[in-house]
């Protein structure tokens, strides 16, 4: 009988030596696939942030016609980043049902700022 008080009581110690959502969640749970979607948006959003600042420096490198356009077209960019970081920053604060609503805003708002971008460099081309 001693023998299986042992590992009774060993899980239960394990148990209890971490947090309760680590000690009661499998490894490939939803909640690291988040933390792993959140990353990703993360280092993208970071990756836009970056891309606009670079256009903003060709503003002076291009024709005073197309610096006109590229302004307009920098300014929507950042308003669309804005509107991604905001429903990022609110998907960070979410959970269920309502993290699984805002993570498909956030990837329309990803792919409408990517397609943005896109149509942007080719108009300088």
């Amino acid at each position: 009988m001693k023998y299986f008080l042992v590992p009774a009581l060993l899980g239960v110690l394990l148990l209890q030596s971490f947090p309760p959502a680590v000690a009661s969640q499998p490894l490939n749970s939803s909640a690291s696939k988040r933390a792993r979607y959140q990353h990703q948006i993360e280092q993208e959003l970071q990756e836009f942030t970056r891309k606009i600042n670079v256009l903003k420096a060709r503003v002076h490198k291009v024709s005073a016609e197309k610096s006109v356009e590229l302004k307009q077209r920098i300014q929507l960019l950042e308003h669309k980043e804005r509107a991604a970081k905001a429903s990022f920053a609110q998907l960070k604060r979410s959970s269920g049902t309502q993290w699984e609503k805002i993570k498909k805003s956030v990837d329309r708002q990803i792919i409408d700022l990517r397609k943005t971008y896109n149509k942007t460099i080719n108009k300088l081309h």
